[in-house]
């Protein structure tokens, strides 16, 4: 067996653990560029177990390489974009997701990055949507919202002011209740007050959803997140344009 496959294998292995020491130990043994490759990969694993557990080394391995080099990390990041654009013929999935664990511990490359992330929740057109890379695939969505709530919960004084608004009416509809839920997490997590009569018309959605956030997966009702949200939204408070974040929602 290759070294590569070996290094493969053993990135599936730690992933499928969960275990924090196997992390470490991992971080300890290979150099951060060694296992981004096979931590892309692992990414769309069909196991949530170990496509999470990447996503979250991703966002560690990236952020020792920003730390010694951070022309490396905008290479990763760029190859992130890569994976999302219709021309790579890749898929995508885990991807908006791993960029944004890899955002959420280094401000400067959130600065750099998190607009594109917006991005993609956007149609291209005339100002200031012109640069709107939309993606329709509700899998990728669901990548893309949480994506969000993770910046959202890293840095919100960086992305509120950059969100358009009305941005998220399309998700409320979507066919994914998972979209639906997000974007529910989203506007609780913000306080996106402009989005109280989408979020009302969810309190009564009884589809359930499982949601990985802080390590764990949780499983919630949409009428409690939807619920849950506008009591956020309610007690956000905007001053000057300034966003309060609801840090306490999930």
């Amino acid at each position: 067996m290759s070294a590569r496959r070996q290094l493969k294998d053993r990135v599936v292995e730690v992933c499928r653990s969960s275990d924090p020491a196997e992390f470490d130990l991992m971080i300890r043994t290979y150099s951060p560029a060694k296992l981004v490759n096979p931590l892309f990969a692992c990414l769309c694993h069909t196991e949530d177990a170990i496509r999470w557990s990447a996503i979250e080394l991703f966002g560690i391995v990236v952020g020792k390489i920003v730390r010694d080099d951070l022309e490396k990390g905008r290479v990763i990041m760029r190859r992130c974009l890569w994976m999302l654009n219709d021309e790579s013929g890749g898929i995508g999935w885990g991807v908006p997701e791993a960029m944004a664990t890899a955002m959420a511990g280094n401000r400067r490359l959130a600065g750099e990055y998190c607009h594109m992330v917006i991005s993609y929740t956007l149609d291209d057109g005339p100002e200031p949507f012109q640069h709107g890379n939309f993606l329709e695939l509700p899998r990728l969505q669901e990548g893309v919202l949480w994506a969000l709530c993770r910046l959202a919960d890293a840095f919100p004084d960086l992305l509120g002011p950059q969100l358009h608004d009305r941005f998220l009416i399309p998700y409320f509809a979507s066919s994914s209740a998972t979209v639906r839920g997000l974007a529910c997490m989203l506007c609780g997590m913000l306080g996106l007050f402009q989005y109280t009569s989408q979020l009302r018309s969810l309190t009564t959605d009884e589809s359930r959803i499982t949601i990985y956030w802080q390590k764990e997966f949780h499983e919630y009702s949409l009428m409690e997140l939807a619920g849950r949200s506008m009591e956020a939204v309610a007690s956000t408070s905007q001053v000057c344009g300034e966003i309060s974040p609801a840090g306490s929602f999930m």
